[in-house]
């Protein structure tokens, strides 16, 4: 038996382990393809860490029971359609290198970043890896702009897309990169959430202008979904703000026009901009929008074809049985079905996708509640509005892009689990609040 002296000094260096790989990890998101082992290291010493935590301390942190149900429901239904796929394989191969990890990554933070001390440390580390990346996305898109004949990227191996049978792309620019936008797109959306958390004004300030620096950046991929996310989350803030402070709305609005006067005098973001409102890129054959239109009608012969368990887990068979349900007037093949929502009901059946719908609810439920909650603490209130312009950020870019997988897949599940983290955090100081009167 261990005594209690020894209890603490593993679950402390428990905790260290969990903290540190977390830490990491989310210093590693942009690059997570050239760090892709010691990631998976990462991941696996954390769920070893988290385990030998709950034996020792004989208790383990779980979500609300409105949320846990439809997660948990949503898991068990992802490993059956592992079971039944036609490739099990492929799918396990997938749920193991992808979806597990994010689930460890997932109950990590809801166990140990629990303060607002830690949330603020994750947050901050995600904040400045994204301004590494923004800066050098930059240089990288000037650089290339200057130099076309230079067919790679300074970005670096980090955003080069795997394919199916293990080979990469070459390395190109990184506009029209989906995956790098959805990238941006959520780390942009970070810099509110911690501009709430840091309390004096400078700081605030300070990370104000350097948001200027990943929104820009991401303009520059030219990809609309994910700018039309972003400005989904802007909406929400700016929103909140206009109710509590008539001054930071207007510095708000400053903001984002010089942010968008900088991105128009760029000739392609001009040309994306103005493409949403003209109804001939709604239908010619060339355009993104009408091959993402096409690309969903494939996808629902999919769903028809096998409607309770779908195909079997991962974007990988998506993009392995797509091509005999694909349109005529599709010449290339897709990988997945640039939508969260309908490449799962493919991969997973419509079964699974209902427990999923049911979780994000239960996540926008929480969210709100934890709002009302803080009526009376402005500083909290303000800190889970700009969580839930996170998470509206990135449902909006999940109708045209896939996010959860890889790179972006972390971000998703991190943001999700810090909606709980703070929830937690602040009904436990209510409670001793009241313990303490009575």
């Amino acid at each position: 038996m261990f005594t209690e002296e020894r209890k603490r000094r593993i679950s402390g260096s428990c905790d260290s382990l969990i903290m540190g790989s977390v830490l990491f990890l989310a210093f590693a998101v942009p690059f997570e393809l050239t760090f892709e082992v010691p990631r998976l290291i990462c991941e696996y010493t954390a769920l070893l860490a988290l385990i030998v935590k709950a034996a020792v301390e004989k208790r383990f942190s779980w979500p609300p029971l409105f949320l846990a149900l439809p997660l948990s429901l949503y898991i068990l239904f992802s490993i059956v359609t592992v079971a039944t796929s036609g490739d099990t394989g492929l799918s396990l191969k997938v749920f193991r290198n992808d979806f597990l990890p994010y689930l460890i990554l997932f109950f990590c933070v809801i166990s140990l970043f629990n303060t607002k001390k830690r949330i603020k440390a994750l947050v901050g580390v995600i904040v400045c890896t994204a301004l590494i990346t923004a800066l050098i996305g930059i240089v990288s898109c000037h650089v290339y702009s200057l130099m076309p004949e230079m067919r790679a990227s300074l970005i670096g191996a980090g955003f080069i897309c795997p394919e199916p049978d293990g080979s990469f792309r070459p390395l190109m620019p990184y506009t029209y990169h989906n995956r790098l936008a959805t990238y941006l797109m959520i780390a942009s959306t970070y810099f509110f959430l911690f501009m709430a958390m840091v309390e004096t004004k400078k700081w605030k300030a300070i990370f104000g202008v350097l948001t200027v620096l990943p929104v820009y950046c991401l303009f520059l991929t030219l990809t609309r979904a994910a700018w039309l996310g972003f400005f989904s989350a802007f909406l929400v803030v700016i929103t909140y703000f206009a109710l509590k402070s008539r001054k930071t709305f207007a510095l708000s609005i400053v903001s984002l026009f010089i942010i968008f006067v900088l991105a128009f005098l760029s000739g392609p973001v001009r040309g994306r901009v103005v493409s949403l409102f003209f109804k001939a890129n709604y239908v010619s054959s060339t355009s993104t929008i009408k091959l993402r239109l096409v690309g969903f009608e494939g996808a629902y012969r999919m769903i028809q074809e096998k409607p309770l368990l779908g195909f079997g887990f991962g974007w990988r068979v998506f993009h392995k049985y797509y091509p005999e349900y694909r349109l005529p007037e599709e010449v290339e093949n897709k990988k997945h079905a640039h939508n969260n929502f309908i490449e799962i009901a493919v991969e997973s059946g419509l079964i699974t996708l209902f427990f999923y719908i049911g979780f994000l609810a239960a996540v926008f439920y929480l969210i709100l509640k934890f709002i009302l909650l803080c009526k009376h603490s402005p500083a909290r209130q303000e800190i889970m509005v700009d969580l839930l312009a996170v998470m509206v950020a990135i449902q909006v870019n999940a109708l045209a892009n896939f996010s959860l997988r890889e790179t972006n897949g972390m971000l998703v599940w991190v943001s999700t689990a810090l909606a709980v983290s703070f929830f937690r955090m602040v009904e436990r100081e209510q409670k001793e609040s009241r313990g303490r009167r009575l």
